[in-house]
């Protein structure tokens, strides 16, 4: 090459690499890459997201398109909705084509698949039962307690190895012929089997002790683990959902779906409780009780919001009474929320780190969940099923948030 032409590529090299980045000056043609079809259990899905949700998820399964019912919700809220997807939902689904590898025979022969519905299902066994740690304070240490139904162990067992013992108390014996009064049910919503609390207006009671209510619920008690209960200065959480029957009907009296309850001491009435109310309008109401047995609505939304609707709920407390000269010590602070587990809409919360919630003579604080109604006001009732789920309890450092 001459002087001269050497001196040309010198200075126009960086002009014509410039141009061929830029896609204006033609290249050599790169060659076609053969393909592959990839079918049946083979299929990658094409949006890395899509790997890293089913990497989190610990029981699978797939079904095709259009067999489940939607939406399709995991623990943690609703897949994706379809237009987030990398692949749009579609009658012909075209497969994925990807570069052929070695050793991989290309396959022409394969019939496409339905792009598959991801359904989480629970494992035969979600529940954890930590050590008995009997250490008061925040320190404690061990795992978040879980209660899931899953639709084939016996339901009274489930429950019992969660919250240990018999933490069951039902109207069985009041109304034999029915059979256990909580039971599971596959739920088309959830995708999954939930537990349903059953109650009838007669004959069922509260455990043939008491007469004018009537009592279905489990909870925390003296023969559950140490971990369940929440002693001075403990920090619980708490986290579940439930569903009302669009025609819940409650009574001018108590109906309790929720209830935190000391052991000891002045343990009459709740420290705290969810009570849906007769009204103008009916109301969901966040009731407190204080030492003196006195109770404050504290907060309270339309009971119409809840009905026909599964709500998760999130519960933390402090057990500690207010703080002042008459009651030293640790201060009891208390926040809830729900939450339409659809829409992830607020419907009614309560916050406040400055309450009593602890009484002379109390051993411990539990929670109970179900339902457990006056009969005082018989004529406003009706049989009711009470759905719940997704149970978790936590303390110290295992914030089931």
């Amino acid at each position: 090459m001459g002087l001269r032409s050497r001196a040309a590529v010198y200075l126009l090299g960086p002009y014509i690499a410039l141009l061929a980045a830029c896609g204006t000056l033609p290249l050599a043609p790169i060659a076609t890459p053969t393909t592959e079809i990839i079918t049946g259990a083979d299929i990658v899905p094409p949006d890395p997201g899509y790997q890293s949700q089913i990497a989190q998820v610990p029981s699978l399964k797939t079904v095709p398109r259009g067999t489940a019912t939607q939406p399709v919700v995991t623990a943690g809220g609703p897949w994706p909705s379809e237009s987030s997807r990398s692949v749009p939902p579609s009658t012909s689904y075209t497969p994925q084509t990807h570069q052929a590898q070695p050793n991989i025979r290309p396959n022409t022969t394969a019939t496409p698949v339905p792009y598959p519905t991801l359904i989480v299902l629970p494992t035969a066994r979600q529940t954890t039962t930590p050590p008995d740690v009997t250490s008061t304070g925040n320190n404690r240490t061990g795992a978040t307690v879980h209660l899931i139904a899953d639709g084939q162990t016996d339901t009274y067992a489930l429950i019992s190895s969660a919250l240990g013992g018999n933490p069951i108390e039902h109207g069985d014996c009041a109304h034999p012929e029915f059979g256990p009064h909580i039971t599971q049910e596959w739920d088309a919503i959830l995708g999954k089997d939930i537990f349903v609390f059953h109650i009838h207006v007669s004959p069922d009671n509260d455990r043939c002790l008491k007469f004018d209510r009537q009592r279905n619920e489990i909870k925390a008690y003296g023969k559950s683990p140490s971990y369940l209960k929440g002693f001075f200065g403990d920090t619980v959480t708490y986290r579940w959902r439930f569903k009302l029957d669009e025609g819940f009907q409650p009574s001018k009296n108590f109906t309790h779906i929720h209830q935190l309850k000391g052991v000891g001491g002045n343990d009459s009435k709740p420290v705290s409780a969810l009570t849906p109310r007769i009204g103008d309008p009916e109301v969901l109401e966040i009731g407190y009780g204080d030492s003196d047995g006195n109770k404050t609505v504290v907060a309270s939304s339309p009971l119409s919001l809840f009905k026909g609707a599964w709500v998760e709920v999130y519960e933390k407390v402090t057990y500690g009474y207010q703080g002042n000269l008459w009651s030293p010590g640790l201060t009891g602070s208390y926040w809830i929320e729900l939450r339409n587990l659809m829409s992830g809409d607020l419907l009614l919360s309560y916050e406040t780190v400055k309450l009593d919630l602890w009484r002379p003579g109390f051993e411990f604080v539990r929670p109970k969940w179900g339902i457990y109604r006056s009969l005082n006001s018989k004529e406003y009732l009706r049989d009711e099923k009470v759905r719940f789920d997704q149970f978790c309890l936590g303390k110290g450092i295992d914030d089931c948030r």
